[in-house]
């Protein structure tokens, strides 16, 4: 791992203009849920204008919806969340781990395909 562009990675969204723990939650929370899935290698069953579908990483045999609009994900009419909350199910660790090492977790590799665009990309 090239432990210079780790570094560079964490202090650019970590030290950035100073944001509240709940701030930099809520810019995570911005980038695209189906990106993220996808990033992490699960593969998307239909993609239509308003949903995409995916296997319940959590759950074998059941099925994770991603909403277009609100860029949330939904199991069972139950809201699970955004692409933090994903990660906080799938990996088991707090928030605040999670942004303490963005790379561990395959978000840099999100805002990598995301860049500055928001909210669900299809």
């Amino acid at each position: 791992m090239n432990t210079e562009k780790h570094e560079s990675i964490q202090l650019t969204f970590w030290k950035m203009p100073k944001l509240t723990l709940k701030q930099r939650i809520a810019r995570i929370n911005k980038l695209c849920v189906k990106s993220y899935l996808e990033v992490l290698g699960y593969d998307c069953i239909v993609s239509k204008a308003g949903c995409a579908i995916f296997p319940d990483p959590l759950e074998e045999g059941k099925q994770l919806c991603v909403d277009r609009e609100t860029n949330i994900a939904w199991y069972n009419d139950q809201k699970v969340g955004g692409v933090m909350e994903i990660a906080r199910l799938l990996f088991e660790v707090s928030e605040k781990e999670i942004l303490n090492d963005v790379m561990q977790y395959s978000i840099d590799k999100l805002m990598d395909k995301c860049g500055d665009r928001q909210g669900a990309i299809w």
